[in-house]
């Protein structure tokens, strides 16, 4: 790869990645649906900002907010969130250091985003907004697709893949050539955690 990256095994405690799976088992999606809750934690401000995103149709070039929430407490979910990010915050600046040092001083904020794809939703390849100063995705649950990663952005196929398994970490730093695309693997919905360490004056 002309790009760096990092993947770590078992990266959440068991009973952070248990309850995230369990949270997000709770929604249900067509095969084309996109489930997004996110919780943003700016330092300088001390603010919390959270919204949670169902996009019914991935073609849409604006999604629909809508009030569709799980059963579960959206208190202890902000509990586990404000958890994990006291757990991780630091690793993940380490790995900063290592992957993107320059990019360090950046960094004043971290957003968790807990995200769910249909079994046939694919989001094609991308690169992540320049906000996002460290990407990481942990896979949750026993089965599916991993990520895919490419060298540039006209690559027909992937450079690399990262395998999927359950509570497996992909770790990168954006820069121009960070191209990467997921996909559900058409018989199960897709669940993920998604941290970033941020920019927070842009973020949403």
């Amino acid at each position: 790869m002309s790009w760096n990256y990092a993947v770590l095994d078992d990266f959440l405690k068991k009973e952070h990645a248990d309850y995230c799976l369990q949270f997000l088992d709770q929604i249900e999606l067509t095969d084309q649906q996109m489930y997004t809750k996110k919780m943003v934690f700016d330092r300088k401000t001390k603010e919390t900002k959270g919204f949670t995103l169902l996009s019914f149709d991935k073609n849409k070039k604006t999604p629909d907010i809508k009030k569709f929430e799980p059963k579960e407490d959206f208190l202890g979910l902000t509990h586990v969130f404000t958890e994990i990010m006291n757990d991780k915050t630091e690793i993940l600046k380490n790995l900063l250091h290592i992957l993107n040092p320059g990019k360090i001083k950046t960094v004043d904020g971290i957003s968790l985003q807990l995200s769910k794809i249909g079994k046939t939703f694919h989001y094609e390849k991308h690169n992540d907004i320049p906000w996002k100063i460290l990407s990481t995705v942990t896979y949750l649950g026993e089965k599916n697709n991993g990520t895919n990663l490419y060298n540039d952005r006209s690559n027909e196929n992937p450079d690399e893949s990262v395998v999927w398994k359950h509570n497996r970490c992909l770790i990168f730093s954006r820069n121009e050539n960070t191209w990467h695309d997921f996909k559900a693997d058409g018989n199960s919905a897709r669940s993920t955690l998604i941290i970033n360490l941020v920019d927070s004056s842009h973020t949403i």
